[in-house]
C-alpha cells in the first residue's frame, strides 16, 4: 500500500491553521483526496491533528453505486522499529452529503476531526515511538475494495 509524505510537517507555530490537500489516485474509479489539518491554538484549547478525505468529481461517478461507503482506515506511520502505527478505521455514514455523489467539483470534507493531538504526534513515546522523523510523517490510507461495487 503507497505512503503518503508530508515533509515540513514539524515547522507549524501553535495558533497557525495549516493544512495540505494530499491527491491520490489508487482506489480508482473514485477520485479521492487526503487533507492534513493540524489545529494548534491556545486561545481555544485545540491541539490536534485532523485527517479527511475530500470525494472529487470523476469520469465514472455515473457508474458507481452512491453513498460511497467503504470501509476507510486512516494511519499515522511510526517510524520508530517498534512500529507501532496509530490508525481510526471507520464507515462513511450514509446520510452524510459528504459521501454522496458529487455535484459539484469536490463535496465537504469528512474524516477524523480529532485523529491525533499535536503533543502526541511530536512527543517519542515510552517505546520510543516516532511519528515525525527528520520533520516527515508518513500516512497511509486504506480503503476497503471489497466494500466497493466493481464496475
Amino acid at each position: 500500500m503507497p505512503l503518503i509524505t508530508l515533509v515540513g510537517f514539524g515547522q507549524t507555530s501553535p495558533g497557525l491553521l495549516h493544512y495540505e490537500f494530499i491527491p491520490f489516485s489508487i482506489y480508482q474509479p473514485v477520485r479521492l483526496c487526503l487533507i492534513v489539518i493540524q489545529l494548534l491554538s491556545v486561545l481555544y484549547s485545540v491541539d490536534c491533528i485532523q485527517l479527511m478525505l475530500l470525494l472529487f468529481q470523476g469520469e465514472y461517478d455515473d457508474l458507481l453505486e452512491w453513498p460511497f461507503t467503504a470501509r476507510v482506515t486512516l494511519t499515522l506511520i511510526d517510524q520508530s522499529p517498534a512500529r507501532r502505527h496509530h490508525s481510526e478505521t471507520f464507515r462513511p455514514d450514509p446520510q452524510s452529503s459528504s459521501f454522496h455523489k458529487p455535484e459539484t467539483p469536490t463535496n465537504i470534507a469528512s474524516g477524523s476531526p480529532r485523529f491525533i493531538s499535536h503533543t502526541k504526534l511530536l512527543e517519542i513515546g515510552q517505546d520510543g515511538q516516532t511519528f515525525v522523523k527528520n520533520d516527515t510523517v508518513y500516512f497511509r490510507v486504506v480503503i476497503n475494495m471489497s466494500d466497493i461495487t466493481q464496475l
